[in-house]
């Protein structure tokens, strides 16, 4: 797609409230894939700044509800996003104990 294009999607996502999901056609990606394209565009900088928070908690409820692709999805384009972002560690560490302890559980029950 061509950066106009992207805006025009990433904004349309926006509007209609998927932001972070479905995967591939979702505001997070577009904006992604335009900073990939114009990596100078403020616009696209800005607007995944804003989708930061949302994703996070996003990532937390993939999290609690032990549905761990779920969680893992919105992490990475935490990740692709901004890879300093102060709550990505935290995030995979809680991924991948609480994933950990849903194995035990599963093999206890066994």
């Amino acid at each position: 797609m061509s950066p106009e294009q992207l805006r025009d999607e990433a904004s349309k996502a926006y509007g209609e409230n998927r932001l972070y999901a479905p995967a591939g056609n979702n505001a997070m990606e577009y904006y992604l894939a335009l900073r990939d394209k114009q990596p100078a565009d403020a616009g696209a900088s800005s607007a995944l700044t804003d989708l930061l928070p949302m994703t996070v908690i996003a990532t937390e409820q993939g999290i609690a509800r032990e549905d761990f692709a779920d969680a893992k999805r919105p992490a990475a384009l935490i990740e692709k996003a901004d890879a300093k972002h102060p709550a990505l560690s935290r995030l995979k560490a809680a991924i991948a104990s609480s994933e950990t302890a849903a194995a035990a559980r599963v093999k206890a029950r066994s």
